[in-house]
C-alpha cells in the first residue's frame, strides 16, 4: 500500500489504532475516595475487572471492600467514564449490615437481601437529596429480589406503598406485604429511580 504519511505519523496512527481496538489503554484512576465510597474513572477500554481492582485498593485503605453501584460497562469494557463503588466492610456488623428479608418473616415472606443504611457520603455520592432507603449489600441467588432484578449497590427506596426511609422500615414493609402478588418495588439506580416488580 502507498502512503504519503511520515513514519511518526504512522507510529501515531498505530497507537491510536492500538487503545481503540487491542485494549491497551491506560490504567483506570481513582477521581474520588471517602471511607464509604470511591469513585473511578475509566480510560479507554477498561476490563471491568481492572476497575474493581482499582476501587479495591482504595477501599482497602480503610480495610474495606469495594462493591459496584453504577457497573454498566458495554460488553467486556468500560469505556470513558466515572463508575462509582461503596466501600463495604470486610466482616460487618449486625448495626452496620443487619440483614433484612433475608430470613422469613411471620408471615413467610423472604426477600433474600442484606441491606445496610445510606450515609450522608453515599447519599451525595449516587446523587440523593438526602440519606434515605435501604442500601443492598447482596443479593440472594434465587431469592424474590433477585428474581425481580434487583442488584447488588441499589438502594431500596419505596415496597409497595411503603416508603424505606430507613433499612427498618424495609421488614415491617416486607411483612405486611399480600402473598403472590406483584407488588412494585422501587430502587435508586445509576442516580435514577428504577420500578421493579416483585413477588412474595
Amino acid at each position: 500500500m502507498i502512503t504519503n504519511r511520515s513514519w511518526p505519523e504512522l507510529s501515531i496512527a498505530a497507537l491510536a489504532v492500538c487503545l481503540a481496538l487491542a485494549g491497551c489503554a491506560a490504567p483506570p484512576v481513582v477521581s474520588d475516595i471517602s471511607d464509604s465510597a470511591v469513585k473511578v474513572r475509566a480510560n479507554s477500554l477498561t476490563k471491568p475487572g481492572d476497575l474493581l481492582a482499582k476501587a479495591n485498593e482504595s477501599c482497602g485503605i480503610y480495610g474495606k471492600t469495594a462493591i459496584a453501584l453504577s457497573y454498566n460497562c458495554l460488553d467486556q469494557y468500560c469505556i470513558d467514564r466515572d463508575y462509582l463503588f461503596a466501600c463495604k466492610a470486610e466482616a460487618p456488623t449486625q448495626s452496620m449490615a443487619p440483614t433484612v428479608g433475608a430470613a422469613p418473616t411471620t408471615n413467610g415472606h423472604v426477600l433474600g437481601i442484606d441491606v445496610s443504611a445510606v450515609s450522608d457520603q453515599l447519599a451525595s455520592t449516587v446523587g440523593l437529596d438526602k440519606p434515605e432507603g435501604a442500601f443492598v449489600a447482596n443479593v440472594t441467588q434465587g431469592g424474590a429480589a433477585q428474581q425481580a432484578g434487583v442488584e447488588q449497590g441499589d438502594i431500596i427506596l419505596q415496597l409497595g406503598y411503603a416508603v424505606i426511609d430507613v433499612p427498618q422500615r424495609l421488614g415491617s414493609a416486607i411483612a405486611a406485604a399480600p402473598t403472590g402478588q406483584d407488588i412494585p418495588l422501587v430502587v435508586w439506580r445509576n442516580r435514577k429511580r428504577v420500578t421493579l416488580t416483585v413477588r412474595l
